[in-house]
């Protein structure tokens, strides 16, 4: 028996169920296939329209299964195809070893379809499931097929809001606010300002400019603060970007090592079912080496036995060749022994005649 799929026996079989999925003027959606039992060929176990609720009754626990089915998208409301994979979990061992590989070969021959399901047990194939995973497969959910045209407002030019940004005078603000409220008022101190002579009014135009590069140096302060508000962010939204790529990174290599796995698994899979398939077939040829020596015995013995029959027959038909000789000599001898009495009579009469004339004549 093959190790692959055989999809020749019943070939247009499933050809024709698959055709008639995929056909839009068919009421059919959805199809399963299985195995002839005992071998690698696979049929069409069966096909219906009563959707993923019908198709979900013909999963068995003890069979290696394909599904194809044609359901609608909820999103879009378009036609979306599903493959669904089934390996109970009552298959054996050896049979489950050639499942990955069968699996592929399946794939290519359904070719198109939007959503794959590889199941083991009932919860992953339930309705609602797979129309989730069909919903998310979708990617955007819009519904502009569902809307009507409507009418478009005319085009008007765009009135610019832009205000420009003032920037405050601090200096001059501080200024306005000693001129409104005044000096603050002592705080219960000893402390008495020295009164000094006011400076000139060049002195004082010199204090004004001071003031200014003060604000300045205020203005300076508020930008670096902002700037380095900015580059923090910058910097956290770039450690938030590092971690999700390596949180990425971290997923697509779990997934790997798991496909990794799933393959090397596939493989032990694989080689155990053919080390116990060799092991049969030495097993098979132990078998007929056997029964061919026991039959070549039989023959043996049966040529023994015919051997001695007919030596037993050759020694009987010599011994019955002998007793058939003696007899025939036993009969040679009372032959002769009664011809002999016959002449010993006839010379007694003729003795006897001869003497009758001989004393007649006398």
């Amino acid at each position: 028996m093959s190790l692959h799929v055989n999809f020749s026996t019943h070939g247009q079989d499933l050809k024709n169920a698959y055709n008639a999925v995929l056909s839009d003027n068919d009421p059919t959606d959805w199809l399963i296939y299985s195995y002839d039992k005992g071998t690698n060929d696979l049929r069409v176990q069966g096909s219906g329209d009563g959707g993923l609720e019908e198709l979900n009754d013909e999963f068995s626990d003890g069979k290696i299964q394909f599904a194809y089915a044609r359901v609608i998208d909820p999103n879009t409301e378009l036609p979306k195809y599903v493959f669904i994979a089934w390996c109970g979990s009552g298959v054996p061992e050896t049979r489950k070893g050639f499942f990955n590989s069968h699996l592929i070969e399946v794939e290519n021959f359904f070719k198109n379809f939007h959503v794959q399901i590889n199941a083991r047990d009932e919860a992953d194939v339930e309705p609602d499931l797979i129309m989730k995973r069909v919903s998310e497969s979708s990617g955007a959910k819009y519904s502009v097929h569902k809307e009507q045209r409507r009418a478009q407002p005319a085009v008007t030019p765009v009135n610019s809001v832009y205000k420009k940004t003032e920037v405050p005078d601090i200096a001059a603000m501080q200024r306005e606010s000693m001129k409104k409220d005044g000096p603050p008022a002592p705080v219960g101190t000893n402390y008495k300002p020295v009164q000094t002579i006011p400076k000139p009014l060049a002195n004082r135009w010199n204090t004004a400019t001071q003031q200014d590069s003060g604000a300045a140096a205020v203005r300076a302060e508020r930008e670096k603060a902002e700037r380095e508000a900015r580059e923090r962010e910058e910097q956290l939204a770039r450690e938030q970007l590092e971690r999700n790529r390596a949180l990425e990174d971290q997923e697509r290599q779990r997934a790997a090592q798991q496909q990794q796995q799933e393959e090397e698994d596939g493989l032990k899979h694989a080689a155990a079912a053919r080390e116990i398939a060799a092991q049969r077939d030495r097993e098979a040829v132990a078998a007929a080496v056997a029964q061919r020596e026991q039959e070549e015995a039989h023959q043996r013995e049966a040529e023994e036995a015919r051997l001695r029959q007919e030596q037993h027959d050759a020694e009987a038909a010599a011994a019955a060749e002998e007793q058939r000789r003696r007899e025939q000599e036993q009969e040679i001898e009372r032959q002769r022994a009664e011809q002999q009495r016959l002449d010993d009579e006839r010379r007694q009469r003729e003795e006897q005649e001869r003497l009758e004339q001989e004393r007649l004549q006398v």
